[in-house]
């Protein structure tokens, strides 16, 4: 019997539900049905699944719960989390005033007094205070600090994000991920989720990884797996955060920071960071000379705006390039060069636009871009927004595009982000909390895989509209703007 058919026949015994009526009510064969209650089958859909929902009067929670265990068995556990983990990490980069985590405050305030060299240190509170101590001062020291911990702990990411607001502080971060192949594609995306708060941060973050089976290196029978490491005081401690050694002096410090760089030289960046003019340039080159992008035959974009980024000429971006930024004969000839030839070449691309309500609100009411480049740009124009959403509208009636319109509510994305992904490619641009963007080219190979299968299935997903009703709302939308327009004319 699966999750699904023990949940639907609990609901079925405790609404005193008659199968044979529910059957003929839901339209559906009475013997089918009893198939599906004792586990034999599932329904045909998701819309099945309503219709029983709606005969047995279930509130929007449980509907929503038996819905869940519906899609788990349909695509897997295995698939159902991963995705829900590409999910969360879209979401945990939607970051604006708040705290990305909840902080115990009154667990990290106390110092730890005593000055021996080898201080053993025990309870979880006790852990947290000598993290807080070492954090908090190469942060207001403008330092460096090398940690080798998992992305699962959420206390020490959130001192990070407390203390690490200086932008000359670095943190140097080396995680296992999974490589025995059932547990890998879940694990590692949840990996990227826990640390997915710290790449909007204003400090720079570097994170590593290396391969390893994460229960043989992190489990009880490893002494002390992780690490924490200033200028001044190391941290090592267990995997649970219950007990740990804390170090001072020079010969236990040198040893522990010659151990760490002997394990970044074992370690691969997880990210290639960086929106600087080089970076953009060696993004572009990477596609032109990318066999598996060059024959890609698909791209998926999720972006608050609607993409229409090939259907710009380099014209529209030097219109409003400001006049006084120190690079400027530098992004003219990138504009008229690499860029235009990358974006020449999405055209033989089938591409699949995801975007939002509030990301063309913005677009029209303020112009905004999400795009590296736009800090160095004026806003777009109107009558130039106009004809950009006239394009798309173009693209998708002969059939060049696919565009959907995200449904609200469904997946909450920052204004400023946006993920490309292609056989050849997988970018990420965020804008840090200092207002500058980076952009990162994710290049583990689960990762890779999880995003795009996440961004492929979209489309078929309840979290789109459909392609006529998103049609219908970018024509609805261009109507209101030039009609508005025209009024403020007169």
């Amino acid at each position: 019997m699966s999750i699904f058919s023990e949940e639907l026949k609990k609901l079925v015994k405790q609404k005193k539900a008659v199968v044979y009526d529910m059957a003929k009510k839901c339209q559906i064969d009475h013997s089918s049905l009893y198939q599906i209650i004792n586990g034999k089958r599932l329904p045909a859909s998701e819309s099945v699944v309503k219709q029983i929902g709606e005969y047995l009067k279930l509130s929007p929670d449980v509907q929503e719960q038996l819905l869940e265990k519906y899609r788990i068995m349909h695509m897997g556990e295995e698939t159902y989390f991963r995705r829900q983990y590409v999910k969360e990490f879209i979401e945990k980069l939607d970051i604006q005033e708040q705290d990305p985590f909840p902080v115990n405050y009154q667990a990290v305030l106390p110092d730890i007094e005593e000055e021996a060299d080898c201080i053993s240190v025990t309870g979880r509170e006790n852990l947290d205070r000598a993290m807080s101590k070492i954090i908090m001062n190469e942060a207001n020291e403008k330092g460096k600090i090398r940690i080798i911990c998992q992305g699962t702990y959420t206390f020490l990411f959130s001192l990070l994000c407390m203390y690490g607001e200086n932008k000359d502080f670095t943190a140097e971060h080396i995680l296992c991920l999974e490589n025995v192949q059932e547990n890998n594609d879940c694990y590692n995306i949840q990996m990227l989720c826990g640390v997915a708060p710290l790449l909007k941060a204003n400090f720079s973050y570097i994170p590593y990884y290396f391969y390893d089976s994460v229960q043989a290196h992190y489990g009880m029978m490893s002494l002390f797996p992780c690490m924490i490491l200033g200028s001044r005081e190391a941290l090592l401690f267990s995997a649970d955060g219950s007990r740990g050694l804390l170090f001072r002096g020079d010969s236990f410090l040198a040893l522990l920071r010659e151990t760490f760089e002997l394990c970044k030289k074992n370690a691969r960046p997880l990210l290639a960071n960086g929106a600087d003019v080089e970076r953009v340039k060696e993004i572009a080159d990477e596609g032109m000379n990318n066999p598996d992008f060059q024959e890609a035959s698909a791209a998926y974009i999720l972006c608050p705006c609607v993409y229409f980024g090939h259907l710009c000429d380099s014209g529209m971006w030097l219109k409003i390039l400001k006049k006084d930024i120190p690079n400027r004969k530098e992004l003219e000839t990138f504009l008229k060069g690499d860029n235009a030839k990358l974006s020449s070449m999405v055209h033989h691309i089938k591409i699949y636009s995801f975007f939002t309500r509030e990301g063309i609100r913005d677009f029209l009411e303020n112009g905004h871009i999400v795009d590296p480049f736009s800090i160095y740009c004026d806003p777009l124009p109107m009558e130039d927004r106009l004809q950009c959403l006239r394009k798309v509208l173009k693209e998708i009636e002969e059939d060049r595009m696919e565009i959907y319109l995200l449904k609200e509510h469904k997946i909450k994305m920052d204004r400023d982000f946006y993920i490309v992904a292609t056989p050849g490619l997988l970018n990420c641009v965020l804008r840090k909390k200092s207002g500058e963007y980076a952009m990162m080219t994710i290049r583990e190979s689960t990762l890779y895989h999880a995003i795009g299968d996440f961004m492929s299935v979209l489309k078929d997903s309840d979290m789109v509209e459909g392609k006529e009703e998103t049609a219908e709302y970018l024509r609805k939308v261009l109507q209101k703007k030039c009609t508005e327009e025209k009024g403020a004319e007169r």
